[in-house]
């Protein structure tokens, strides 16, 4: 499936996270220290910080504003990388890539 997010745009991504191909569910959470979603380069969301978990769908909601996706560069794929943080301090980067395409906005008002 093509996901597409078009500059102004301010929801929450979904991204479903899995490490050594498990999906990550709401009772690993408590095994969790942090979750980091680096979305482009120049945008990172933390959980629990920033991001929420929905069990229902089981997949991280990573929220952008509207002032951050007008900073992606249209036209260009971009990247969701994920990296998992564990108590014991050690950190997993996972599989979990997801690849957005940037559209265009004629409007660069925010609303």
């Amino acid at each position: 499936m093509s996901y597409f997010i078009k500059q102004g745009d301010a929801y929450a991504i979904p991204v479903k996270v899995s490490i050594d191909d498990v999906p990550l569910e709401a009772t690993d959470l408590d095994m969790i220290e942090s979750v980091e979603f680096m979305v482009s380069e120049s945008i990172r969301k933390v959980y629990p910080d920033d991001v929420t978990f929905d069990d229902t769908n089981k997949v991280f909601l990573v929220p952008v504003t509207q002032a951050e996706t007008f900073g992606l560069e249209d036209g260009e794929p971009i990247k969701v990388d994920v990296r998992v943080e564990f108590p014991s301090g050690d950190v997993v980067g996972t599989k979990t890539m997801k690849t957005i395409n940037v559209v265009d906005a004629l409007s660069e008002e925010e609303l």
